[in-house]
This record gives structure tokens, sequence and C-alpha cells, in this order.
């Protein structure tokens, strides 16, 4: 076994760590891309190590201070920079994008920015438009030529309010509210409103995927060879999916979240609140996270 494998295991075990690792048993081994895991129960991290290796060309380790992609966890961060601006007066959600961003189409009804925030705006998704444009997600895209072909939509997908579709779209166009508001870029907002009263201290909004930051896991598709190659989204990401950081931090962001400290009033209770269609229907979706039962117990995720 290598030394950077057997740095991936160190960490914290406790008595359900056996289990866990059986979650992650076909990862757990050298020269393979994997993840770093950490269970936080009742105020105590009772489980916190890698699996596999964050690198495999280089053999780098998995640590609670391995820098990873968290992807489209982003959206939920995003949705609180939005409820941040709702404190300070300088919007609602109940307003409409036009105001924001009056260069959306008008298509004869109000979307709101709770429609955005909720995935239920009608809007289509960007990265699907591009794809179905036979473009992958490796092709180099900016922001720029994503904020050009939203405008360019004719239609809806559906009446807002009538159904809910995932759509990145959403959010990239509340990362626009966010700046236009502010003053400040999406980075800059989340960096002195969230990351910073959190001592967030590896945690930043970072754009593109191949840019060098210290101690940053790669990401890995399977190979035809049976092996792994490295895979890059260059897609030019903002606050649909753009934010980086480690387990450390993203333990005192759920910290935060649990014991709802900052960003309220009632910030996780505005999280969380009930997501109802024009029908009535109540839906798992709520302000880029779900809320959900699984046995009983209530999951957000």
């Amino acid at each position: 076994m290598t030394a950077a494998y057997l740095a991936s295991r160190e960490g914290v075990a406790g008595a359900f760590s056996a289990r866990i690792d059986e979650l992650f048993a076909r990862w757990d081994r050298d020269h393979s891309p994997g993840a770093v895991v950490a269970v936080d129960h009742k105020e105590e991290l009772i489980h916190q190590r890698g699996y596999g290796v964050a690198n495999i060309e280089d053999d780098v380790p998995f640590t609670a201070d391995t820098v990873l992609r968290l992807g489209s966890t982003t959206k939920h961060l995003c949705a609180t920079c939005i409820l941040l601006l709702e404190n300070q007066g300088k919007l609602r959600l109940e307003d409409d994008i036009r105001q924001f961003i009056p260069e959306m189409p008008d298509y004869g009804v109000v979307i709101t920015l709770r429609h955005l925030l909720t995935m239920s705006s009608g809007l289509w998704d960007g990265i699907n438009i591009q794809l179905f444009a036979g473009l992958d997600v490796s092709t180099p895209t900016t922001r720029d030529q994503f904020l050009r072909l939203y405008p360019c939509q004719k239609k809806l997908m559906f009446h807002p309010g009538d159904d809910c579709t995932y759509s990145n779209t959403n959010y990239s166009l509340l990362t626009m509210v966010i700046e236009r508001t502010s003053g400040q870029s999406i980075a800059e907002f989340m960096e002195t409103e969230l990351f910073q009263p959190l001592g967030m201290e590896q945690t930043s909004l970072t754009p593109h995927m191949k840019e060098t930051t210290v101690n940053k896991a790669k990401g890995y598709v399977p190979a035809a060879n049976g092996g792994f190659e490295a895979a890059y989204m260059m897609i030019e990401m903002d606050g649909a999916g753009g934010v980086d950081s480690t387990i450390n931090d993203m333990l005192k962001w759920f910290r935060n979240y649990r014991d709802d400290q900052h960003f309220g009033p009632q910030y996780r209770q505005r999280m969380e609140a009930e997501n109802r269609l024009n029908d009535g229907r109540l839906l798992d979706y709520r302000l880029g996270i779900n809320v959900t039962d699984y046995r009983g117990m209530e999951v957000v995720r």
C-alpha cells in the first residue's frame, strides 16, 4: 500500500466506522479516485477519513483539508446569498426576475426569484441546451456565452409554478441578481458574507475547474483500459456549481446550518419552508436543497 493511500485512511474512527467503510469499499484501495467523508452525530465528529487518493498521478492522499468541487451543492449557498439580500431589504422573493435582468424576454407571465430558487420557473437548462447543440461539458464555455443564450429562450417549458424541473439556468440568473444587487462579484459576496463569518478559510467560488488551487483533488471518469482518466467540466461556473471547499470547512457550514446561528432571522426555516406548486402539490425541492422523509425521519440534503 502506498504512503498516500495509508495517509488517506487516517482520521477519526468511531463505533460506526466499520459500517461506513463498507459503503465506500469499492474505492478504498491504492491508485483509485474516491472520496473524503465526515460524519457529525449529536455535535460530535464520530468518523472522518479518505477512501482512495485525491490525485492518482501524483499519489496525493485525501485529508480533511483536501479541496474538492462542491458542484450543485453550491446552489444552497447561492440561495443563502439571496436570503441575505432579502434581510438587507434589497429584494423580495416575490420580485419579478425582469426587475433585475430586464434583458430576459417577457413571456407574458411573471417569473419570480422564488420560482428560480425552487426550480419552478419553466426555464430550460442552459447546460442541456449546449448538449443538444452537440457540445459536451468539456467544451470551454464562458458565463457571458451562457448569459447571451438565456434570453434566446422563446418559450417556457411550463407556466411558472405549474411544475418543477431541475435547471441550472435558474441559479445562474440568481447569480446575476446577487451581483447586480450587491455590486460585487458572486465570489466576493460569498467570501465576505458567507465564508469569512464562519471561518471557512479554504472555501471559495472558483469559476474554472482547472484553476490552480493548493491541495485540490482531481476528478476522474472510467477509462477504456479499465483505469481512470482525468475529467473536467470546462464551463465557467457561478452560483449554480462553482464553490470549492474542504471537509473541515463544510463541517463548519453544516454546524451553523444545524444550529441556525447566522444568516437569520429564521434562516433554516426559510431554507426548508414548504414549496407548493400552483395546484397545491408539495415538492421535496426547497431553496437549493431537498427535504424528504426516510423511515419517518426528516432528511435535509
